[in-house]
């Protein structure tokens, strides 16, 4: 199985994305499990924990991102591409994001959580 990250533009299109957005390694839709977005970020523990924090940042600038729909009115970019019931996710709070440690690198997946955490606490 092949995974294709999927841009997230902080400048461009979805089609052509601007240099500094994120990527998503999953994006999960499961509305009839109450999901109805979810971005999912694996680390497989290579990564250092100010890296992560700094993945959250461009999350965090893609989500403020907006543009103009078909009748000229602002709003989230990522709403351009997801859909979510009404009521659910304003502009605030936002879609999660899942952080998910995978063992495969030579950093201890428990360390390098509780290292992210400490570090995007402090932002």
């Amino acid at each position: 199985m092949a995974v294709v990250q999927v841009p997230l533009p902080v400048a461009g299109a979805w089609s052509t994305p601007g240099r500094g957005g994120a990527q998503a390694d999953i994006v999960l839709t499961a509305p009839q499990d109450n999901i109805p977005l979810l971005f999912i970020e694996v680390d497989n523990c290579h990564e250092t924990a100010e890296e992560l924090a700094g993945k959250l940042e461009k999350y965090a600038r893609f989500y403020h991102r907006k543009v103009k729909d078909t009748a000229g009115k602002a709003q989230p970019m990522w709403r351009t591409r997801w859909t979510t019931p009404p009521g659910t996710w304003g502009d605030d709070p936002y879609p999660p994001v899942l952080l998910v440690f995978n063992p495969l690198g030579a950093r201890n997946p428990e360390r390098v959580a509780a290292d992210a955490a400490t570090v995007i606490a402090k932002c």
